[in-house]
C-alpha cells in the first residue's frame, strides 16, 4: 500500500524528464530558422521547404512581410517583390520555462 505514495513523485520525475529531452512546436520551429543559418539572399521557397508556410503575409509598399507565429516563438521575414528574403524583420524567442 505504501506504494501508492510513490506514483506521484514518479509522475513529476517523469514529467521532468519528458520536458527535458522533448521539443515543443516552438523550440521546433526556432530551430529550424536556425538550421537555414543566414536568410538574407534566400528565397521564399527554400525557407518554406524547410519550416513551413507562414501564419501571415502583409505588404508593406514594395515588400512582403512573412510571419511565423508559434506560442513562444515569432519571426517575422521581409522579401521583394521576387521573393527574395531580404532579412529579418523582428524576431521574438521567449524561455518556455517561465512559462
Amino acid at each position: 500500500m505504501w506504494w501508492i505514495f510513490l506514483l506521484p513523485i514518479a509522475a513529476i520525475i517523469l514529467g521532468a524528464i519528458i520536458k527535458a529531452f522533448g521539443t515543443t512546436p516552438s523550440q521546433e520551429l526556432n530551430n529550424k530558422f536556425v538550421e537555414l543559418g543566414t536568410l538574407t539572399g534566400k528565397t521564399y521557397s527554400e525557407i518554406v521547404s524547410v519550416v513551413g508556410e507562414p501564419n501571415s503575409k502583409d505588404c508593406i509598399g514594395d515588400t512582403i512581410l512573412c510571419q511565423w507565429i508559434q506560442s513562444a516563438y515569432h519571426i517575422g521575414l521581409l522579401f521583394d517583390s521576387d521573393m527574395i528574403c531580404l532579412g529579418v524583420n523582428n524576431e521574438t524567442k521567449i524561455d518556455e520555462n517561465l512559462i
